[in-house]
């Protein structure tokens, strides 16, 4: 039970850091969302195209729910962290990147597939930066809070 609130403020710590991931490459890069669109589709998991409509009380709708699945993420890798002890001595970049990639493939392929959001076309590029943003923007920050959580505790 120790190492619950760890993996929860390690899960809302890395969908934090990815949505900030988001931001910079699809709005400030890319140009293919917005901000306000990164949050919205999150919730457009929920409430399908009419999240995109709902300005900025569906964006905060999409964040609430992205911190859960976060929070659920963290409990998940607090759990994995707590069964098999070794796993805090390697090396921090190997386990995020692991991490992250499952949760990935996790997400794109199971979880969000069940709800209404639209995928859009995945090309290389987009996929390349899924991936990025899943294991740069969330697995590497899950694992680096969780440690540094669970080892002051």
């Amino acid at each position: 039970m120790r190492d619950l609130p760890p993996g929860i403020l390690a899960g809302i710590a890395g969908a934090l850091a990815i949505d900030c991931y988001l931001i910079i490459t699809q709005s400030w890069i890319m140009h293919v969302a917005t901000p306000l669109e990164i949050s919205q589709w999150d919730a457009s998991n929920a409430l399908g195209r009419a999240a995109f409509f709902g300005g900025v009380s569906t964006a905060l709708l999409g964040l609430l729910m992205n911190l859960c699945v976060g929070a659920a993420w963290g409990i998940g890798f607090a759990l994995v962290a707590r069964s098999y002890p070794g796993l805090q001595r390697v090396n921090l970049l190997i386990v995020g990147l692991v991490f992250g990639t499952v949760v990935m493939l996790v997400m794109r392929y199971a979880v969000v597939p069940l709800g209404h959001a639209h995928q859009p076309h995945a090309d290389a590029l987009r996929l390349a930066n899924l991936w990025l943003a899943h294991t740069i923007g969330f697995g590497i920050p899950v694992v680096l809070v969780f440690r540094k959580l669970s080892s002051a505790a």
